[in-house]
């Protein structure tokens, strides 16, 4: 196939422009979306058909927002990390997700939010929080990696925080 591509974006995927000539007022699509994988820009992307979670806390006005929304499609999932066992992909719309793929298995990291009662409140002196977090991604990677970990490993998992640094940290201790 001879020709030239450009290179655009649609719905977070990267989209292929084909031409035959530069000229051509015509162009083919190139669909990526059924690809395992996608390298463009000296970036990997997976795509991955799932349903993420919508639930985060907005960071101005400190609400819980999507309580109980789920959103089902295809996702490119950013690269963060690869490695023998564990690999860390993101993906961003109004938060970022993380997902840990083990295997062929991706699974998306994830927290659940609840409002604290008024009991929870009055136990604080002052500034009661106005939300619990609780951190199931920790859950979910003891379940991914088994239970037989070192201490150092448990001890990684058990503070971890749900960002890239953290994450990237963790799984790089599993390669050891």
């Amino acid at each position: 196939m001879r020709g030239y591509l450009r290179l655009t974006s649609a719905g977070g995927f990267p989209v292929f422009l084909f031409k035959k000539a530069i000229t051509d007022n015509n162009s083919d699509t190139l669909n990526t979306a059924n690809s395992k994988r996608i390298f463009t820009g000296g970036e990997t992307y997976a795509c991955w058909n799932g349903t993420i979670r919508m639930t985060y806390i907005d960071k101005i006005d400190m609400d819980i927002k999507n309580a109980g929304k789920f959103t089902t499609g295809t996702f490119p999932l950013q690269l963060i990390f690869e490695g023998n066992q564990l690999s860390l992909y993101k993906y961003y719309d109004l938060f970022d997700h993380f997902f840990i793929q083990a295997g062929d298995s991706i699974t998306e990291l994830y927290s659940t939010y609840r409002y604290t009662t008024e009991w929870e409140k009055s136990t604080y002196i002052s500034n009661p929080p106005t939300y619990a977090i609780n951190p199931v991604y920790r859950d979910q990677i003891l379940a991914i990696v088994g239970y037989q970990l070192t201490k150092k490993q448990f001890i990684l998992i058990e503070s971890l925080e749900y960002d890239k640094r953290s994450l990237v940290k963790l799984l790089k201790a599993f390669e050891k």
